[in-house]
């Protein structure tokens, strides 16, 4: 019992430790990683039971050691991910109203602040998610089995969430041509995978997640970061930050079940 508990502290510090880097780290993503240990999983077997013998015993102890490291990275990822995403991905002065709140926030020389409330925020949602971790699993699963409810009707709500995203686009000018947009772009990321899960691959279809999330998540970063025109970041104020407040909470608790619900339904993210 103790070399099992020892081995969930190890593998959990591990995957902060990993999941900082990704999130320090501009371009890459914790699917990434995640899809790395999918690939190189005979050799993180090997090392999970040199590390916990105890391992060895059971497969289902394994797959549990590398869920602990996965949702480790997935959370740490999330926090440190602030830091690139505030201070190297801030836009100029003129293009300031059509970005992120961090980023108007560093723009006015609050970048740190930023970060931090971010920090705050990823910790209060994270408790509130541990407590209401449990009722979410009776409601899903056993006794009131929400998730097998729903499944039925999983397709007609894709292509809901697919017709909404098309009817945003009628705003503005040209609303033809940016539906039309709209629609090569999903059409393309369905063909991609359906490619990718069901068509015929060069590599093993283990490893293929890995080259495709590679794809998705960091080259389009790193291209547009080598093609924008570096700026100067204007004088950063390191101010106290207030106490949490009852509107922190709030606003926490709100985040948490949207997180929640958007990470239950399918074609949803948080992003």
């Amino acid at each position: 019992m103790a070399g099992f508990v020892l081995g969930f502290l190890l593998l959990t510090l591990l995957g902060v430790l990993a999941g900082s880097l990704t999130g320090l780290s501009p371009g890459l993503h914790v699917n990434n990683l995640a899809a790395l240990v999918l690939a190189t999983r005979a050799a993180w077997t090997t090392l999970l039971v040199a590390l916990v013998p105890e391992a060895s015993v059971d497969p289902a102890d394994a797959g549990l050691f590398l869920s602990c490291f996965l949702l480790a990275a997935a959370g740490s990822h999330a926090v440190f991910d602030f830091v690139p995403t505030v201070f190297l991905g801030a836009p100029t002065e003129d293009t300031a109203l059509a970005t992120l709140p961090g980023h108007r926030l560093l723009l006015v020389g609050q970048g740190a602040k930023a970060v931090a409330l971010a920090a705050r925020g990823a910790l209060l949602g994270t408790a509130f998610a541990v407590v209401a971790l449990i009722p979410l699993r009776f409601l899903l699963a056993d006794p009131v089995n929400l998730a097998d409810r729903f499944r039925p009707w999983t397709p007609a709500f894709v292509v809901f969430v697919l017709g909404a995203i098309l009817a945003s686009e009628l705003r503005g000018r040209a609303r033809l041509r940016r539906v039309v947009c709209a629609a090569w772009v999903q059409a393309l990321a369905a063909l991609l995978g359906v490619a990718t899960l069901r068509g015929t691959t060069l590599i093993d279809p283990d490893t293929a997640l890995f080259p495709l999330f590679s794809g998705l998540f960091g080259i389009p970063t790193l291209l547009i970061g080598i093609r924008a025109h570096p700026g100067r970041i204007p004088y950063q104020r390191q101010e106290p930050l207030r106490a949490v407040s009852t509107d922190d909470a709030r606003s926490a608790l709100r985040g948490t079940f949207a997180g929640a619900f958007v990470s239950w339904l399918p074609g949803l993210s948080g992003g």
